[in-house]
């Protein structure tokens, strides 16, 4: 399965670059898009910066200023963040790791500004540190971001951090300019200077990435874009479906709520949507996909019979109308069955609570001790 990955330097922050941003995801849909220079300093920055069908991670550099490093993870593709894993908050990396894929990836920034209490040398050595520390794993490894070391020189830096990529077993993939600043000379000229400064580390076998660096109006920076091909593990998918919880329910809380509200003509409406509210909310649960199938009849196995054939019918024939039917098809399936997963959720708490989260624990795969039959 090829996965997409982005690594991009937004250049002094990502708010006047959010329709870039949008375009971006939908063009290359990434499982990972991270971001350095983000400068998000605030939650209300945060929300604004907030994109539909993608979770925004931020790094710890939030708590002791602002933060430069972000990454948006696709919702429900089984990443997990590794804090932990993280260093100070004044190291700016984001960690995350993928079972699915076996794959543990990072996003870093080595800033031009550091902190006032340590050196260039001890920053990158406190940066190299805690990468080496987060590339400590059975899976492979993918690192990138904005490492402000131009490897198309040979510095001190250069030489400690070649050193550090060999002695990691990596590869560094970025084999070309990332970077086109305009600048101006003491006599008056305007030149541009390029340096190859954003970087993507790797134990994954050559044949299993391709690197592109596609060039943006909104940065001086190139987006750096990595299609890894790594067969999936498990093509268990997770869908999220909201219910009501009624683990809290029950006669007595109900009349000591109603006690405490009142309930007359007039009210009794708003008093009853508060108490469903309190002793049963709305939360959500995920289920893994392939539990779905064990809830899908007669009626929509026939459904699912009819948009394979249309499907076969439309390789067969190329005629557009057999593939949209079975598009049609195919939307309603998935309608059916969340609905379905949902009624026999409500079904269970109904008799009990032991009952509702056997059954939850059942779809999570999670219940040894014996199946549930939906």
């Amino acid at each position: 399965m090829k996965t997409t990955i982005l690594y991009w330097n937004c250049s002094k922050g990502l708010l006047a670059k959010l329709d870039f941003l949008k375009e971006t995801l939908i063009k290359y849909s990434p499982l990972l898009f991270f971001i350095t220079e983000c400068e998000i300093k605030n939650s209300d920055q945060i929300n604004a910066c907030q994109i539909k069908d993608y979770e925004l991670l931020i790094s710890g550099g939030l708590n002791v200023g602002k933060s430069r490093v972000c990454c948006y993870a696709k919702d429900g593709q089984g990443f997990e963040r590794l804090v932990n894993l993280e260093g100070p908050d004044h190291l700016e990396l984001i960690v995350l790791e993928s079972k699915l894929l076996k794959l543990r990836t990072a996003g870093f920034y080595n800033p031009f500004k550091i902190p006032e209490h340590m050196t260039r040398g001890e920053y990158i050595d406190a940066l190299l540190e805690i990468m080496s520390n987060a590339s400590k794993t059975h899976l492979e490894c993918l690192i990138g971001g904005d490492m402000n070391i131009d490897l198309m020189k040979t510095t001190p830096l250069s030489n400690k951090l070649n050193e550090w990529i060999l002695d990691h077993g990596f590869t560094q993939h970025v084999k070309d300019i990332t970077r086109y600043r305009t600048v101006r000379l003491s006599d008056g000229k305007i030149r541009t200077v390029t340096s190859m400064i954003d970087h993507v580390y790797s134990s994954l076998p050559n044949d299993e990435v391709e690197l592109k660096l596609q060039p943006t109006d909104y940065s001086d920076h190139d987006l750096v874009i990595i299609v890894v091909d790594r067969p999936l593990h498990s093509e268990s998918k997770i869908i999220k479906i909201r219910i009501r919880d009624w683990k809290k329910y029950d006669d007595k809380a109900l009349n000591q709520t109603v006690d405490h509200y009142g309930l007359n003509e007039v009210n009794y409406r708003e008093v009853i949507q508060t108490i469903t509210e309190q002793l049963a909310p709305y939360r959500s649960i995920r289920i893994r996909a392939e539990k779905v199938d064990q809830i899908i009849n007669a009626k929509l196995e026939k459904k699912k019979k009819k948009r394979d054939r249309l499907f076969k019918a439309f390789k067969q024939t190329r005629i557009p109308a057999y593939y949209d039917k079975a598009k049609i098809l195919s939307k309603q399936i998935a309608k059916y069955a969340k609905k379905k997963v949902k009624e026999t959720l409500q079904e269970k708490v109904n008799l009990s609570t032991r009952s509702f989260w056997n059954t939850v624990n059942q779809l999570l795969g999670k219940n040894r001790k014996h199946e549930t039959v939906l």
